[in-house]
Parts: structure tokens; sequence; C-alpha cells
């Protein structure tokens, strides 16, 4: 069975894509340390971003189902009708489809494993930003 994903995790989904954009900047082209530091900077900004969508979707899935905000277009015509920016804001505010889990992984719902991967990554390029550099 297809499961069409809610605007949040489409948001979540655009967020790992550039991450991983990121990443492969910094494998293919080799650049220099300071440069290094910038791709690992928007990286770790990006995936806590991430955290945000994520922890904003857990927290409407265990809203009561009166409280939970109506649901609003998908992303796809909210773009075709507005500017970009207006419609990631109004998915973020009230994408009410997004309190419901129907897909889950091992019995746990995909909104956790999203904060899982992007806490990982989160605390990996903190450690790679500030680790210390091997000298010889």
């Amino acid at each position: 069975m297809l499961y069409m994903p809610c605007s949040l995790c489409i948001l979540q989904r655009g967020l790992f894509w550039a991450i991983g954009l990121f990443f492969l900047l910094g494998i293919v082209f080799n650049p220099s340390v300071l440069f290094q530091r910038v791709i690992v900077s928007f990286g770790a900004c990006l995936a806590i971003l991430g955290i945000g969508l994520t922890l904003r979707q857990i927290w409407m899935m265990h809203l009561p189902p009166d409280a939970v905000p109506a649901c609003t277009a998908g992303l796809e015509r909210l773009m075709q009708q507005r500017p970009l920016w207006e419609a990631v804001m109004q998915v973020i505010q009230a994408p009410g489809d997004c309190a419901e889990s129907d897909y889950t992984f091992f019995k746990i719902p995909l909104a956790y494993w999203s904060l899982a991967s992007f806490a990982f990554v989160t605390l990996y390029c903190l450690c790679w930003f500030f680790r210390k550099k091997k000298v010889g």
C-alpha cells in the first residue's frame, strides 16, 4: 500500500536532500578547511531546522483529536497558488494531515526516525566542527 507523505514530511525530505548535497560538495571538491567548516555549519543549521519541523509534527501527533489544526491543501498545490515562503509557512502553521502517523518502521512512527536522523547529523556536524586537527 502506498502512503502519500504529508506536507511536513515532504519538507523534511527536502532538508535531508539539501544536507546530502552539502556533504557531497565536501566530498567531491575536497575544499579548504575554511570551506569545510562552512559546509558543516550549513549542514548543522539545516539539521537543526529539520529537528524543529520534526518536533512540530510529533507535537501534532500527540494533540487530542479536537485540537488538531484544520488540514490545508497539499504542498504542491500551495506552491502553485502562493509564493514559496508563504506556502512553507502555511504548511508549518496548520497541516492537520500531519497529525496522523499511519506509517511505522519497527512499530515506531516515521517522525521519530526523522528526529533521530536529524539529531545524529547535528551531533556529527558539531563534533566535526569542534574536532582537534592532528598535526603531522
